[in-house]
């Protein structure tokens, strides 16, 4: 099993960074995801942000699926106790708006379940095959649900049943500051919506505020070769109840990933998510820099129809969602009349 799991390691980081030496970019788009950790989600982190800008008057309407599965649990005696079992989903309306002069305005609502799931038996296959590790997986029942954060003088996260919920909305301008035919450079502003629910892990009870520069670039000017993208921001998250007091008070969010062509329909994407740790403790599951990598790919049916899938592995252990999976649909399409 060690042979196996150290197998399949490798594998999977060459999937993710080597391969995009070898084939063809075309899009120039993550995946639209983040951290998939219930702890990190609801203080309202921003989303991956494209490198292409909406052209005047082109509008896009994309839904995203997400489900994360994790099985973690720490305690530092008294003072702070952490145990996340269970699975959590986000459906998520994505909408841009190109008005022209190179900026673009947005708007993205998710609406958010928490509970037992059923994906358990499947995760635990996945990471035989994979080689991961199972962490505490063999030692709990599957399909359990409880999400809880105590933490010294602060109060408590305690959930151990079915809660669902609107999310944070999200709201964003964004403003294209170079493009040629190998660079392009991006701003974006994106402010959070409170819901008032962050003892059920819904939405933060303050607003959030975030900065974040996108950028993409190929590695020559011909139209199919090798793509690089990736994000970086800062973000003033907002604020949970009962955990408030040891909340940090901003976070370095980010994405590095490469994409490419292989047939006229199918593009490869591979991509590392990151951010830094969003509370003060010493706990790994929200004290430590969190990664997660998504593999995946992207489907073109013309028209301005895509389709993207992924999966998702917590890079650094604990700090993220143990294993998700992704489902994405985007429309395209201009509102201004031909002649206008």
């Amino acid at each position: 099993m060690n042979s196996l799991s150290k197998l399949g390691k490798m594998v999977y980081c060459l999937l993710i960074f080597l391969l995009p030496t070898l084939l063809f970019s075309r899009d120039i788009a993550p995946f639209p995801t983040k951290n998939l950790n219930p702890l990190t989600r609801v203080t309202g982190l921003p989303w991956n942000q494209t490198s292409t800008i909406q052209s005047s008057g082109t509008f896009s309407l994309q839904f995203t699926y997400e489900k994360g599965n994790s099985c973690s649990w720490d305690t530092t005696g008294t003072r702070e106790k952490i145990y996340i079992d269970g699975e959590s989903v986000w459906s998520t309306l994505r909408i841009r708006y190109g008005t022209g002069g190179g900026i673009e305005v947005g708007l993205v609502a998710p609406y958010v379940i928490h509970h037992a799931g059923f994906t358990d038996h499947f995760i635990t296959w996945w990471h035989h095959i994979t080689g991961f590790p199972q962490g505490r997986r063999k030692s709990v029942h599957e399909n359990m649900f409880r999400y809880a954060f105590i933490a010294e003088n602060t109060g408590k996260i305690n959930l151990e049943h079915r809660v669902s919920g609107i999310g944070s909305v999200q709201i964003f301008i964004g403003k294209q500051f170079f493009k040629d035919e190998i660079n392009r450079l991006d701003l974006f502003l994106t402010c959070g919506l409170p819901t008032r629910r962050s003892p059920e892990l819904i939405g933060s009870d303050t607003p959030s505020l975030s900065v974040q520069v996108s950028g993409a670039r190929k590695m020559l000017s011909a139209r199919d070769v090798p793509t690089i993208f990736g994000n970086l921001g800062c973000s003033i998250p907002g604020s949970v109840k009962y955990l408030k007091g040891i909340q940090r008070q901003y976070v370095i969010v980010g994405t590095i990933g490469a994409d490419w062509q292989i047939s006229r329909y199918m593009i490869l994407k591979a991509q590392f998510d990151f951010n830094s740790p969003l509370y003060v403790s010493t706990l790994d599951q929200a004290g430590i820099w969190a990664g997660q990598s998504v593999l995946g790919a992207q489907f073109i049916f013309g028209h301005g129809f895509t389709c993207s899938l992924g999966i998702t592995e917590d890079s650094i252990v604990s700090s993220s969602a143990d294993a998700g999976f992704l489902f994405s649909m985007n429309k395209t399409m201009s509102i201004v009349q031909e002649g206008q």
